[in-house]
């Protein structure tokens, strides 16, 4: 009986109704728990492997920061090995950011994300992925969407339990294959991660309560707080010079400064990765 109590008690979330309580059996197992996860990573790890699905050589070089860099014969393989890398760093980011923007969080968080889940799902997040998938079916390029999610399939087809992310031992689930409905979600979520407002159920409301009369005039479509990049009015001392062959070199002094406005300090907004891509 101990035995079967313990065993129990460490193969179940949360045994004593304490919430945040990982499966501890499985957690701490040497074998398949975090301990798999404490080595640090190098650049050793991610040489010479062989994947099926791929049409010609692919070189992923890592520098010195493991910052990925991918080399392909072809657009189609340079996006299989894209999906591949993406998930081989950021798996589980991938997983819970489609999550979130589907509305179904409270699948593995549980009851703690149904409000957010709902709200997902009444402001159309899953409805409007889908329509993007049956949009970009009628592209040329889909081949490439697909590629993309191919490779990161290769990557979640060669983990076994022990090489799951340390996030989804503690969290008790693991990887589902990746659709190019996930691939529309995430694209979802960045669009609503960076439009760095959340008044839609606001100005529901508001257009309710005013029509759309008032409305317009008060949230116009154009925002006259927003600056482009560069505001409106900048004026630029420099002095004009005409270029009449494509072919002559213009000078430009060295550590020459443009004169840009002084802007008021904004609010702290949201910062993004960058991804450059040549393509020859």
């Amino acid at each position: 009986m101990i035995t079967l109590g313990l065993s129990y008690v460490l193969n179940t979330s949360s045994p004593f109704g304490i919430q945040d309580i990982p499966a501890l059996g499985k957690l701490m197992s040497p074998f398949e728990g975090f301990w798999q996860n404490a080595k640090a990573e190098s650049k050793s790890d991610y040489k010479n492997r062989r994947l099926k699905g791929l049409k010609a050589n692919v070189e992923v070089v890592y520098d010195e920061r493991l910052v990925p860099h991918i080399f392909a014969d072809n657009l189609e393989d340079a996006l299989f090995a894209q999906g591949y890398v993406t998930a081989q760093h950021r798996l589980w980011q991938m997983d819970i950011a489609t999550r979130a923007a589907a509305g179904q969080l409270s699948e593995v968080l549980g009851a703690r994300t149904l409000e957010y889940d709902r709200l997902q799902r009444r402001r159309g997040m899953l409805v409007a992925a889908e329509r993007a998938v049956e949009s970009w079916k009628e592209s040329e390029d889909y081949y490439l969407l697909e590629a993309y999610a191919a490779g990161v399939n290769a990557y979640i087809q060669k983990l076994s339990p022990k090489d799951y992310p340390t996030e989804y031992k503690l969290m008790g689930f693991q990887p589902t294959p990746w659709t190019m409905l996930r691939s529309a979600l995430f694209l979802k979520n960045m669009a609503q991660t960076l439009n760095f407002r959340y008044e839609d159920l606001e100005a529901t409301n508001s257009l309710a309560m005013f029509g759309n009369a008032t409305f317009d005039f008060l949230f116009p479509e154009l925002n006259q707080k927003q600056s482009p990049v560069i505001p409106v009015g900048t004026i630029f001392k420099t002095d004009s010079i005409r270029q009449s062959n494509l072919t002559d070199t213009i000078p430009l002094p060295i550590g020459q400064r443009i004169p840009y406005p002084a802007l008021p300090r904004s609010e702290v907004g949201i910062g993004s990765n960058n991804w450059a891509v040549f393509w020859y």
